[in-house]
Protein backbone atom coordinates (compact mmCIF):
# COMPACT_ATOMS: atom_id res chain seq x y z
CA UNK A 1 0.00 0.00 0.00
CA UNK A 2 2.83 2.41 0.87
CA UNK A 3 4.54 1.63 -2.45
CA UNK A 4 1.39 2.58 -4.40
CA UNK A 5 1.07 5.83 -2.44
CA UNK A 6 4.72 6.70 -3.06
CA UNK A 7 4.35 5.85 -6.77
CA UNK A 8 1.24 8.05 -7.12
CA UNK A 9 2.94 10.86 -5.24
CA UNK A 10 5.97 10.64 -7.57
CA UNK A 11 3.77 10.64 -10.71
CA UNK A 12 1.83 13.67 -9.44
CA UNK A 13 5.07 15.52 -8.67
CA UNK A 14 6.49 14.73 -12.12
CA UNK A 15 3.33 15.92 -13.87
CA UNK A 16 3.31 19.17 -11.89
CA UNK A 17 7.03 19.68 -12.55
CA UNK A 18 6.59 19.16 -16.29
CA UNK A 19 3.70 21.61 -16.53
CA UNK A 20 5.56 24.18 -14.44
CA UNK A 21 8.66 23.83 -16.61
CA UNK A 22 6.72 24.54 -19.82
CA UNK A 23 5.03 27.94 -19.60
CA UNK A 24 1.96 28.68 -21.70
CA UNK A 25 2.96 30.02 -25.12
CA UNK A 26 1.59 30.98 -28.53
CA UNK A 27 4.78 29.63 -30.14
CA UNK A 28 4.51 26.40 -32.08
CA UNK A 29 6.70 23.32 -31.65
CA UNK A 30 8.63 24.13 -34.87
CA UNK A 31 9.40 27.70 -33.65
CA UNK A 32 11.85 29.21 -31.19
CA UNK A 33 10.24 30.78 -28.13
CA UNK A 34 12.23 33.94 -27.42
CA UNK A 35 9.90 35.07 -24.61
CA UNK A 36 6.54 34.05 -23.24
CA UNK A 37 4.58 34.90 -20.13
CA UNK A 38 1.09 34.88 -18.71
CA UNK A 39 -0.03 38.36 -17.73
CA UNK A 40 -2.04 39.04 -14.58
CA UNK A 41 -5.19 39.27 -16.76
CA UNK A 42 -4.49 35.65 -17.94
CA UNK A 43 -3.60 36.74 -21.49
CA UNK A 44 -0.37 35.40 -22.93
CA UNK A 45 2.31 37.43 -24.66
CA UNK A 46 4.85 35.49 -26.73
CA UNK A 47 7.76 36.41 -28.96
CA UNK A 48 8.25 33.62 -31.51
CA UNK A 49 10.63 33.06 -34.42
CA UNK A 50 11.55 30.48 -36.97
CA UNK A 51 14.44 28.23 -36.12
CA UNK A 52 16.22 29.83 -39.10
CA UNK A 53 17.74 33.25 -38.55
CA UNK A 54 14.89 35.76 -39.05
CA UNK A 55 17.07 38.28 -40.89
CA UNK A 56 17.83 35.71 -43.61
CA UNK A 57 14.72 33.72 -44.47
CA UNK A 58 12.72 33.45 -41.27
CA UNK A 59 10.45 35.61 -39.18
CA UNK A 60 10.06 37.09 -35.72
CA UNK A 61 6.51 37.63 -34.49
CA UNK A 62 4.84 39.16 -31.41
CA UNK A 63 1.66 37.32 -30.36
CA UNK A 64 -0.93 38.28 -27.75
CA UNK A 65 -4.16 36.67 -26.56
CA UNK A 66 -5.66 33.85 -24.56
CA UNK A 67 -4.03 30.45 -24.89
CA UNK A 68 -5.03 28.86 -28.18
CA UNK A 69 -6.38 32.08 -29.71
CA UNK A 70 -3.99 34.77 -30.90
CA UNK A 71 -5.83 38.11 -30.78
CA UNK A 72 -2.94 40.16 -32.18
CA UNK A 73 0.14 39.20 -34.18
CA UNK A 74 2.84 41.66 -35.33
CA UNK A 75 3.58 41.32 -38.19
CA UNK A 76 0.21 39.75 -38.97
CA UNK A 77 1.78 37.20 -41.34
CA UNK A 78 4.63 34.86 -40.51
CA UNK A 79 7.22 36.63 -42.63
CA UNK A 80 9.97 39.12 -41.91
CA UNK A 81 10.46 40.97 -38.68
CA UNK A 82 8.50 43.86 -37.14
CA UNK A 83 9.97 47.32 -36.62
CA UNK A 84 11.55 47.23 -33.19
CA UNK A 85 14.25 48.58 -30.91
CA UNK A 86 16.28 46.75 -28.27
CA UNK A 87 17.55 48.07 -24.94
CA UNK A 88 20.05 46.26 -22.71
CA UNK A 89 21.65 47.37 -19.46
CA UNK A 90 23.51 45.24 -16.93
CA UNK A 91 25.71 45.71 -13.90
CA UNK A 92 26.52 43.55 -10.89
CA UNK A 93 23.26 44.61 -9.19
CA UNK A 94 20.62 44.37 -11.93
CA UNK A 95 19.92 43.55 -15.58
CA UNK A 96 17.31 45.27 -17.74
CA UNK A 97 16.20 44.13 -21.20
CA UNK A 98 13.49 45.60 -23.40
CA UNK A 99 12.12 45.05 -26.88
CA UNK A 100 9.88 47.83 -28.19
CA UNK A 101 7.80 46.59 -31.13
CA UNK A 102 6.29 49.41 -33.18
CA UNK A 103 2.94 49.11 -34.95
CA UNK A 104 1.90 52.74 -35.34
CA UNK A 105 0.38 54.37 -33.46
CA UNK A 106 1.13 51.80 -30.73
CA UNK A 107 4.39 50.50 -29.28
CA UNK A 108 4.41 47.17 -27.45
CA UNK A 109 7.15 47.10 -24.80
CA UNK A 110 8.18 43.74 -23.36
CA UNK A 111 10.49 44.35 -20.41
CA UNK A 112 12.53 42.02 -18.22
CA UNK A 113 14.21 43.21 -15.06
CA UNK A 114 16.41 40.97 -12.93
CA UNK A 115 17.64 41.81 -9.45
CA UNK A 116 21.02 40.28 -8.56
CA UNK A 117 21.59 42.18 -5.29
CA UNK A 118 18.98 43.75 -3.04
CA UNK A 119 20.94 46.92 -2.31
CA UNK A 120 23.01 49.31 -4.43
CA UNK A 121 24.94 51.95 -2.46
CA UNK A 122 22.58 51.38 0.47
CA UNK A 123 19.42 51.84 -1.63
CA UNK A 124 17.07 48.97 -2.51
CA UNK A 125 17.04 47.77 -6.11
CA UNK A 126 13.67 46.89 -7.70
CA UNK A 127 12.60 43.25 -7.50
CA UNK A 128 12.78 41.02 -10.57
CA UNK A 129 9.85 41.64 -12.89
CA UNK A 130 8.59 40.99 -16.43
CA UNK A 131 5.91 43.16 -18.00
CA UNK A 132 4.08 44.34 -21.09
CA UNK A 133 3.33 48.04 -21.56
CA UNK A 134 1.51 49.42 -24.59
CA UNK A 135 2.04 53.09 -25.42
CA UNK A 136 0.08 55.31 -27.83
CA UNK A 137 2.31 57.74 -29.78
CA UNK A 138 -0.65 60.07 -30.37
CA UNK A 139 -0.58 60.97 -26.68
CA UNK A 140 2.11 62.64 -24.62
CA UNK A 141 3.37 61.25 -21.33
CA UNK A 142 1.33 63.97 -19.58
CA UNK A 143 -1.80 62.88 -21.42
CA UNK A 144 -1.23 59.30 -20.31
CA UNK A 145 0.35 57.59 -23.30
CA UNK A 146 0.39 54.21 -21.53
CA UNK A 147 -2.83 52.51 -22.58
CA UNK A 148 -2.08 49.09 -21.05
CA UNK A 149 0.33 47.77 -18.45
CA UNK A 150 0.47 44.32 -16.91
CA UNK A 151 3.05 42.24 -15.09
CA UNK A 152 3.78 38.61 -15.80
CA UNK A 153 2.67 36.19 -13.14
CA UNK A 154 4.58 34.08 -12.41
CA UNK A 155 7.95 35.52 -13.37
CA UNK A 156 8.90 34.43 -16.89
CA UNK A 157 12.26 33.32 -18.22
CA UNK A 158 14.11 36.58 -18.85
CA UNK A 159 14.01 38.28 -22.22
CA UNK A 160 17.38 37.69 -23.87
CA UNK A 161 18.20 40.73 -25.99
CA UNK A 162 21.61 39.35 -26.98
CA UNK A 163 20.01 36.35 -28.72
CA UNK A 164 17.44 38.54 -30.50
CA UNK A 165 20.22 40.92 -31.58
CA UNK A 166 22.28 38.07 -33.03
CA UNK A 167 19.26 36.58 -34.81
CA UNK A 168 18.12 39.83 -36.39
CA UNK A 169 21.31 41.87 -36.71
CA UNK A 170 19.69 44.74 -34.79
CA UNK A 171 21.93 46.09 -32.03
CA UNK A 172 20.73 46.97 -28.53
CA UNK A 173 20.92 50.59 -27.38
Amino acid sequence: MNNIFIFLLAVTWLMNSASAATPASHCLANETTLFTCTLTNKKIVSLCSTKKTPRDTGYLQYRFGVLGRVELAIPNKKSGIPVFALVHSKDKYTEYDKIAIVSEPLTYNIESYRQFKKLKDGYPTPKSNDSLTIEDSRKSVWEGNKVFTSNCSPLAAPLDIEIISKMTGIKAE
